[in-house]
């Protein structure tokens, strides 16, 4: 590994059901903590999807890649602690980390789930899904199974070539309070669930 700062996370404290910031920036991650029941915790590098982060757990990104913070969840009732060990450079060995500093960890904590109708967007049209909502701690969207085709999200641009797509039965969950739109391709109408998490 390059020769470039090493760090470990004070004890972070997870509440019950519920997720925390860790805002820094890598290329390789561990989950110091020495025994954990599986599937208690779970992590989202940056924008990407949650999973698992048991004890010992790593994730190394390529050389050259960084993210810029993790997104730990806590799916037990009760509050879990655990520390992360961070690192940046190339790594050639997980064993080769060794602990030299401390990062700070941000609390990213809704309080209040919302659940609406499933939004019905007609053929070819682009319509809003959730409003903008300056409470939202993270919107979470979901292109139903029923569907049977990928859809497009963004703002109120989203459309045919534009804007991410999103598979056959793929969440979305997204940290942004603006309003959010989803383009529909096909010939019929097509539904999205919804759902947000509120401060």
């Amino acid at each position: 590994m390059s020769n470039t700062p090493n760090f470990a996370t004070p004890p972070i404290v997870v509440p019950a059901n519920g997720s925390i910031v860790v805002n820094i920036t890598g290329n390789y991650l561990i989950n110091l903590t020495s025994s954990m029941v599986a599937g208690t915790l779970q992590i989202k590098i940056g924008d990407g999807r949650f999973s698992r982060f048991d004890a010992q757990d790593t994730y190394i990104l390529p050389q050259g890649e960084n993210f810029n913070s993790v997104t730990i969840f806590n799916t037990t009732g009760a509050q879990v602690t655990f520390q992360l060990g961070v690192a940046t450079g190339e790594i050639k060995a997980a064993g080769a980390v060794t602990v030299a500093g401390t990062v700070a960890v941000s609390a990213n904590l809704g309080s209040t789930l919302h659940t609406y109708p499933d939004v019905v967007i007609a053929a070819g049209a682009t319509t809003q899904i959730l409003a903008q909502n300056l409470n939202r701690k993270e919107a979470i969207f979901t292109n139903n199974l029923v569907n049977n085709h990928v859809v497009r999200w963004g703002d109120n641009a989203a459309g045919a070539a534009q804007g991410p797509e999103l598979g056959i039965g793929a969440e979305k969950t997204l940290s942004n309070t603006a309003a959010i739109y989803v383009y529909n391709p096909t010939a019929g109408n097509i539904t999205i669930s919804v759902l947000e998490n509120n401060a």
